[in-house]
């Protein structure tokens, strides 16, 4: 687990060390994670502005216990909130979203700078679950009896701690961007072993320093090797392959305003 001492060190570094002024892009932060997550970037003291992004955050979300119900573009309304809006879904599309995350990071690891993180935040009590596409009764059992009673005081993260611990995914320390090594910064090390300990974090594709990171709320790699090692090197590489070619002919088709069929 990374402490949250080690995130604010780690924040207060990314306010000292980052270009100035450091630009910034919340997609879905007017509340919530994303929110938090811009307050923590305020109170580093950064300043706005620029003709460049150096952190993108897309935590939008979207109540998943709906029926199916297409948008324009021939998405389900879920999967284009969740899924090709930000590329993460629950359940086995969280493999489609490393998968294209970790193809990304291969394409620009001549450049050294792009870092990725799909992560999961864990259970923060947002503005979400009064969503009134929530059933009344849920609504009234979750925030009413749920929520108070038994997740804030026991299992919820606390928002404010959940987005300074976001905002410090933009560490290159603990999370660099790829090298023509194969790993992020080549003096660097693993945290540790297999347990991921000290040094840089390990990466969706099983090495440290990769550039792409899957990560759970506290910071730490949810890297399942058993999952991957079924597939094989060369599986992998062909997963890798259809899914970055199926998401970008979305991206394509709903760019040229054609509805996505496949």
């Amino acid at each position: 687990m990374v402490k949250l001492a080690e995130v604010q060190t780690l924040n207060a570094a990314l306010a000292a060390d980052s270009p100035k002024p450091l630009v910034a892009v919340f997609l879905g932060g007017t509340s919530g994670i994303g929110h938090m997550t811009a307050r923590a970037l305020a109170s580093s003291a950064q300043q706005a502005g620029g003709a460049r992004v150096d952190y993108l955050m897309t935590s939008q979300g979207e109540a998943i216990f709906q029926p199916r119900k297409d948008t324009t573009e021939g998405l389900d309304e879920t999967m284009a909130i969740l899924g090709t809006a930000n590329l993460q879904v629950r359940s086995h599309l969280c493999y489609m979203h490393s998968m294209y995350m970790s193809q990304l990071a291969e394409l620009h690891r001549a450049e050294k700078q792009l870092r990725l993180v799909h992560v999961f935040p864990g259970l923060v009590l947002t503005p979400a679950f009064h969503n009134p596409a929530y059933s009344a009764w849920f609504r009234f059992l979750f925030n009413g009896v749920l929520a108070p009673l038994f997740l804030a005081p026991f299992v919820a993260v606390d928002p404010v701690e959940s987005g300074e611990r976001m905002l410090s995914l933009a560490s290159p320390a603990l999370y660099p961007a790829a090298s023509m090594s194969g790993t992020g910064d080549d003096s660097s090390s693993s945290r540790g072993d297999e347990s991921g300990k000290g040094g840089t974090v390990r990466g969706m594709d099983g090495r440290p320093g990769s550039g792409a990171y899957s990560l759970d709320w506290k910071g730490d790699d949810t890297h399942n090797q058993k999952v991957y090692a079924k597939l094989g090197d060369e599986g992998i590489e062909a997963l890798k392959e259809q899914v970055w070619e199926h998401t970008n002919t979305a991206f394509e088709d709903i760019a040229a305003g054609k509805p996505f069929t496949e």
